[in-house]
């Protein structure tokens, strides 16, 4: 293949897959679209030769793990063709999500990081126009957008704001500082309107990596400008919470289940969590080996032997059950095994490995690798306790796939031009 024609595939490949994202708010049908326009420039030009390479072996390994075992629990619980391919295709879209993401930050290209973070943030802002929408009633909006939107709020929010929160403490200049503080702003009061603890714990657990990287690597004028940093972010966010009902109820209900935790209420501190993970729990002990198929929570939970748990989850929610064990983890443990939590921890570790490894050797020169670094250790945590994996498929765990395989890009560029 000539030099142009693969040019070309670059191009075609890497706008599809970020067109991908932008159009993820309007449905799967969008979505599903553009990923398979940029599967067949991937495909054409066969970008994926020539990556990779310094991704850990075990990661690989934990990655062909999990889509053999995949295949094992979908065999041995086996209850219709249709419904083996929809429950795989939840590890398998994944991993082709999170491979793409590899391929795209490993290829050639200017500005890659900014780009993808830039497409995100046009997500961000049509969820928003959609919510809104909704909400007034405006009648031409509410065939393309809905109510649905608001569950991007927390994935994006909070994979977003420590990424603009490392480029505005290195920023060049004042208006992009001032720029990047209003993002930060708008992306932490996304995750507070999402009314996702997880996000909100996820925004700040992120947030809180890139602040002590920056004090540790930082100079005198750096930290000054992250403190002041903080100072405004911190303004404008109480101002937000202050001035939006919305904000200043989810607020609250924080602080109510954090009274819950001076009073050990465990049920109440974690939204009723506890109480699916032991759930979650009893199921992996009965199936350890194979796990009950991928996707079926909603339907294996009833099999549950401890009475006490189920009979808790029945009088809190009397009208359903769970839809997933609402942590990633737990959920892979109860879908295919004990083995599944042996190879999430496996992909995790070599994920935030690869992270650090980029901040350690770009330092501050390029401050989208720290944000990356945070924003997938605030999405990792969210995944501990909300479940992105198995259960994010047709809402916002997409966002978080792609974004660990630009990681594992973006480490195995370390030393090129034109980090982006």
């Amino acid at each position: 293949m000539g030099s142009s024609e693969s040019d070309r595939c670059i191009k075609g490949f890497q706008l599809s897959f970020l067109s991908a994202f932008v159009a993820t708010p309007l449905g799967p049908v969008a979505r599903y679209l553009f990923f398979l326009i940029a599967l067949a420039f991937m495909i054409k030009g066969r970008l994926w030769r020539g990556i990779g390479s310094g991704i850990p072996r075990y990661v690989g390994w934990s990655v062909r793990g999990l889509l053999v075992m995949g295949v094992l629990s979908e065999m041995a619980n086996f209850i219709g063709f249709d419904e083996a391919v929809k429950g795989y295709s939840l590890i398998l879209e994944a991993v082709l999500g999170a491979f793409m993401g590899l391929v795209y930050m490993s290829r050639p290209g200017v500005g890659a990081l900014r780009r993808f973070r830039f497409a995100c943030l046009l997500a961000l802002l049509i969820v928003s126009v959609g919510a809104v929408a909704y909400v007034a009633g405006v009648g031409p909006w509410i065939g393309l957008f809905d109510y649905k939107g608001m569950v991007y709020y927390g994935t994006l929010g909070q994979m977003l704001m420590p990424m603009f929160l490392a480029e505005a403490v290195m920023a060049r200049n004042m208006m992009d500082g001032a720029l990047d503080l209003v993002l930060v702003v708008v992306c932490g009061l996304c995750a507070v309107l999402s009314r996702s603890s997880a996000a909100m714990l996820g925004a700040l657990f992120g947030c809180g990596m890139v602040v002590l990287s920056v004090l540790f690597m930082g100079r005198g004028r750096i930290r000054a400008r992250l403190l002041l940093l903080l100072g405004g972010i911190s303004f404008m966010l109480i101002s937000g919470v202050v001035l939006f009902p919305s904000a200043r109820s989810a607020v609250f209900r924080e602080f109510t289940q954090l009274s819950a935790l001076k009073r050990w209420d465990m049920k109440a501190f974690t939204t009723h969590r506890s109480t699916i993970w032991a759930i979650s729990w009893d199921l992996l002990k009965q199936r350890p080996l194979w796990g009950w198929g991928l996707g079926r929570f909603d339907r294996v939970y009833v099999m549950c032997r401890d009475v006490e748990s189920l009979g808790a989850w029945r009088s809190a929610n009397p009208t359903g059950g769970p839809s997933h064990a609402h942590s990633d983890p737990l959920d892979l443990a109860v879908s295919v095994g004990f083995s599944g939590f042996l190879f999430y921890g496996g992909i995790v570790l070599g994920i935030l490995r690869m992270c650090f490894g980029a901040v350690r050797r770009y330092g501050l020169r390029h401050p989208l690798a720290l944000g990356v670094l945070g924003a997938m250790g605030g999405l990792v945590l969210s995944g501990w306790a909300s479940g992105l994996i198995v259960s994010g498929r047709s809402t916002s765990g997409m966002f978080a796939w792609a974004l660990a395989g630009i990681a594992a890009g973006l480490h195995c560029r370390v030393g090129r031009r034109a980090l982006g």
